[in-house]
């Protein structure tokens, strides 16, 4: 049983709080067997009341590294599932395959296990089925992309400095990785979201998501279809640059820095 072992942590703040009703309406929609805490952790206080869901505050204009350092004395689990307000849950999660990750972790001494498949698992690498481990380098590598996170693990990349979630974002991969961070990526499918905001604006896929089933009736604006075509672009070409060998990586942004355009390694999301 989870029960005592995990806790749902969903990163937010009273910016995207108009998210929060369809966010966990397909939560406890599609998991409704969860018999663990789960909470929204959040900046300004909210009396906003959602079944099985609790509303933390760590109190107004807090940045995200604050919240967290905030939630931290109140978390009871040693682990940690984190996500974001604008990843939706959309298909029925197992708690029995969570709590598999669970245990591999906990048999592995693992700190945190990456939800979203990418980096790709070497098969020589593979060491339960769907799972690889992964050094902690390179960028974005150990994100806000939803995983789980020892809660150890997560006070340690604290830091001292307080960061907006872009910096946080930023600075997570270095931090893991200076902190002796052990990482590992499940290819599984466990937790599948969808990607509703970026830069403020609802992609055009959650809209007609959102639409279909009722679930948002907020004023959030919709992104520009030129902006989520440009957006799309640098993401494939930061995933193609990403596979290049370290050396040629280096030197291709090198070049396209002298050249004046932006470097790829800047291109993860721009977040609240």
């Amino acid at each position: 049983m989870l029960k005592d072992r995990i806790t749902l942590l969903i990163h937010s703040c009273e910016k995207f709080s108009d998210l929060w009703p369809a966010h966990t309406t397909l939560l406890n929609r599609n998991w409704p067997s969860r018999d663990f805490e789960s909470w929204i952790l959040t900046d300004a206080p909210s009396e906003v009341d959602i079944p099985d869901v609790k509303v933390v505050s760590a109190g107004i204009g807090k940045e995200i590294t604050e919240r967290i350092r905030y939630a931290l004395p109140l978390l009871q689990t040693e682990y940690v599932l984190v996500t974001l307000d604008d990843y939706f849950l959309t298909s029925p999660i197992s708690s029995e395959r969570i709590e598999r990750l669970v245990d591999i972790m906990n048999k592995e001494g693992w700190d945190y296990l990456r939800l979203f498949d990418r980096p790709k698992c070497p098969e020589k690498k593979t060491l339960y089925e769907n799972i690889c481990t992964f050094e902690p380098e390179g960028d974005y590598r150990v994100n806000l992309y939803s995983g789980i996170w020892r809660k150890s693990f997560m006070e340690a990349t604290l830091g001292d400095i307080e960061m907006n979630a872009w910096n946080f974002e930023v600075s997570l991969t270095k931090k893991a990785a200076a902190v002796g961070g052990k990482c590992a990526v499940s290819h599984g499918n466990e937790f599948p979201i969808l990607d509703v905001v970026r830069k403020g604006r609802i992609l055009h896929k959650a809209h007609k998501y959102l639409q279909k089933h009722d679930l948002y009736h907020g004023s959030r604006p919709l992104m520009p279809l030129w902006a989520e075509y440009k957006l799309n672009i640098r993401t494939f070409f930061a995933r193609l640059f990403a596979k290049l060998p370290k050396p040629l990586y280096d030197f291709t942004i090198k070049i396209m820095l002298i050249l004046g355009v932006q470097s790829f390694k800047a291109q993860a999301r721009s977040r609240k």
